[in-house]
């Protein structure tokens, strides 16, 4: 089953709870708030993954994952990440150093036409 909690105790939830395996902290860190799945805000949220039945001091590194969510559908989600993550990694000169002419024009035009896309269905 998926838990969320979002009250003033829910890091001590997390930690020792085994079947908490997911939080959500919205955007203006109201630990009161509970969000439901199915009523997600526009606003982003900071979502923590638990791979570990208990976190302890000597697994928390790895056995917490962490990530940025934003939007209430998928397509919010992609348009999000392609403009805040893939963007810049396919504009950053260094990357693109052992592209040529062509294929840095059609990389550029395709994307491009993703993000618009994606921001059609998000309107």
């Amino acid at each position: 089953m998926f838990h969320i909690f979002i009250r003033s105790n829910v890091l001590e939830n997390f930690f020792i709870d085994k079947n908490v395996k997911c939080i959500l902290i919205p955007e203006n860190l109201n630990m009161s708030e509970v969000l439901m799945l199915n009523r997600l805000p526009r606003t982003k949220r900071l979502a923590l993954l638990k791979t570990a039945e208990v976190l302890s001091n000597s697994n928390v590194h790895h056995s917490v994952v962490s990530t940025e969510l934003g939007g209430r559908t998928p397509f919010e989600q992609l348009e999000l990440v392609s403009k805040s993550v893939l963007l810049p990694i396919l504009s950053n000169p260094l990357n693109q150093q052992n592209w040529g002419e062509v294929t840095y024009r059609e990389i550029n035009e395709s994307f491009n036409s993703f993000l618009s896309s994606t921001a059609i269905l998000c309107a």
